[in-house]
């Protein structure tokens, strides 16, 4: 388990929280920026939890129910792998340009 008590001041901890779940962590952390939401990740990928009380309770829960846990760290994983892989980041960078190459005029790339 990584825990990460994110204060939404900053990213603290999603990067390292992220490489621990590659490596078979289960992710327990408070979300207080939405990104669960923002960008649309399913639940029981990350288990998200508001106060002290839901961290205590899903640790319990998790060390009660190790086959539970391990579902969850193999979807996370498998998560992951699809979404944010070298080969997936290159492409969204190479689609990204494409879409300011196409959208940017002649002229314009002559003033850069």
């Amino acid at each position: 388990m990584y825990l990460n008590l994110e204060t939404g001041k900053s990213f603290n901890g999603w990067p390292l929280g992220l490489e621990a779940v590659t490596q078979g962590c289960v992710l327990i952390t408070t979300d207080p920026l939405n990104s669960q939401e923002l960008y649309n990740i399913e639940e029981d990928i990350f288990l998200v939890c508001n106060n002290t009380e839901d961290f205590i309770n899903k640790i319990h829960e998790l060390v009660n129910d190790r086959p539970k846990m391990n579902l969850i760290s193999e979807k996370a994983k498998n998560f992951l792998e699809k979404h944010i892989t070298k080969n997936n980041q290159q492409k969204r960078v190479l689609e990204f340009m494409k879409k300011i190459k196409n959208s940017v005029n002649s002229e314009t790339i002559k003033l850069i």
